[in-house]
């Protein structure tokens, strides 16, 4: 029920001097000072039900983010990093299948059972299956 009356004073016709802010800057500055607003702000908070003691959780929240936050950011880089030597990696090895390709050709001729295998493989390779079967239709 209160954060109904929070989101209403914030987003729907708030006073002047009750305004939505970032989770940083001043805010923090407010949440790390124990909660004290100023003084001509804290009757209006008052009124919502924002008092420090309300106001806990969201200090032990964002103080939680501000920690969880950069461990996010490395991981993300990290798989972009990852990804880019996986594409390096799959680059280099489609280069060995078309330099294979070239060589397959010579057994054409010599033996055809080995290249008829290899030209299946290919085919199957270059598919992009995903290894799952698709369902048979009846």
């Amino acid at each position: 029920m209160r954060a109904r009356l929070v989101r209403k004073a914030l987003w729907a016709g708030r006073p002047a001097c009750v305004a939505p802010v970032r989770a940083g800057g001043a805010a923090a500055a407010k949440l790390a000072g124990g909660g004290g607003a100023r003084s001509d702000v804290a009757p209006e908070l008052a009124k919502q039900g924002l008092t420090p003691k309300a106001l806990e959780p969201l200090t032990d929240a964002l103080d939680t983010s501000r920690t969880v936050q950069p461990a996010v950011r490395k991981t993300i880089s990290e798989r972009t990093l990852l990804g880019a030597a996986l594409a390096d990696l799959l680059a280099d090895l489609m280069d060995e299948l078309r330099t294979l390709d070239e060589d397959m050709k010579a057994f054409k001729l010599l033996d055809r059972p080995l290249y008829d295998g290899y030209t299946q493989a290919r085919k199957i390779i270059n598919s992009g299956g995903s290894g799952k079967e698709k369902p048979s239709e009846a």
